[in-house]
């Protein structure tokens, strides 16, 4: 797809396929405004008559991580969570994989899942998980405290 190309528009706050503009509508109304390929979005434009999900076009480094949390933990990725006699201790393990360990902190936590990662050179997404299993990606060298 060439960056002056689009499949979808805007049109009066709303955004819809090419095909599925209402009545009387057109790409090339003045009203109407394209969403080319070359553009940057927090998230991918969806048409409210069809629902179609547009995904030709890039995402800013939010978009990225919203799109990335919409999917969860994906096979290979690691997870810290929460366990233990009411939550006082932090599990961490592989999606689909072994477990790692358990541990009294967060921060050993955090350093068990640097130390793995560095030790394998494979460095997967990390998910903390809550204790109602709500998932939220986190960059374990910004992690300190959690």
């Amino acid at each position: 797809m060439k960056s002056y190309d689009f499949d979808a528009v805007a049109y009066d706050g709303e955004i819809y396929c090419n095909e599925c503009l209402p009545d009387g509508e057109d790409t090339d109304h003045e009203d109407v405004s394209p969403v080319f390929a070359d553009s940057e979005w927090d998230y991918y434009p969806t048409c409210t008559h069809c629902g179609y999900k547009h995904e030709y076009m890039s995402l800013t480094s939010d978009g990225e991580r919203y799109e990335q949390e919409q999917a969860g933990p994906q096979p290979e990725d690691i997870t810290i969570s929460d366990s233990g006699p009411l939550g006082s201790l932090y599990s961490v393990g592989i999606v689909e994989g072994k477990f790692i360990g358990e541990y009294q902190t967060w921060e050993d936590a955090v350093a068990a899942v640097k130390e793995y990662v560095e030790g394998s050179n494979f460095f997967p997404t990390v998910w903390k998980v809550s204790d109602h299993g709500n998932a939220c990606a986190i960059d374990i060298n910004e992690e300190v405290t959690k």
